[in-house]
């Protein structure tokens, strides 16, 4: 690699890892908000298609909806942490390495997890929220977008070239150890 590679892969990492930084802080942030403050969800017609109003919804449920809806966001923290501990080795120059590529594949599990965790905790959010009803209203929703998709996808080949940069990280340790 070229020091003028290295240095733009440096100054992106860097940039990179700020904004994992972030993420890390604002997504438990925002999903909090949504679930606690009163006024969005008021003026929302979030919950319609379950036959909700935000009436319905006291403090408890929705503090209870909060915990549901953080199991995904909590798994796509951990890998957004991953990724800061990726980019803060490249920012070290550290860019080949098995380290590097442990990184990467524990990211991409968490692409992967977060896809099929996102889709059982809409799923248990419906049955939540809906658990005090009449026999017969109560109701259990499983969605799944084509986003989901994407993202499995996504996490699919993040993983096969977390194992491919595996592998050649070892094949260029060994060589290493020949010179």
């Amino acid at each position: 690699m070229t020091i003028s590679t290295l240095s733009k892969v440096i100054r992106l990492s860097l940039t990179l890892r700020v904004i994992c930084w972030l993420g890390i802080i604002a997504l438990p942030l925002m999903e909090a908000a949504v679930w606690l403050n009163a006024d969005w969800l008021k003026e929302t017609d979030a919950f319609a298609d379950l036959g909700l109003s935000y009436a319905d919804l006291s403090l408890l449920r929705r503090v209870g909806a909060l915990a549901i809806s953080m199991v995904p966001v909590l798994i796509l923290i951990y890998g957004l942490w991953r990724l800061v501990l990726l980019f803060s080795a490249y920012a070290a120059g550290r860019i080949f390495d098995t380290e590097t590529a442990g990184h990467l594949k524990a990211f991409s599990i968490c692409v992967l997890l977060n896809a099929i965790v996102e889709i059982m905790s809409t799923t248990a959010l419906t049955a939540y929220l809906t658990f005090d009803r009449p026999e017969g209203e109560r109701m259990v929703s499983v969605t799944v977008s084509d986003q989901e998709f994407g993202v499995l996808l996504m996490g699919g080949l993040l993983l096969v070239v977390a194992w491919v940069l595996g592998e050649g990280a070892k094949l260029a340790d060994e060589n290493r150890q020949f010179v």
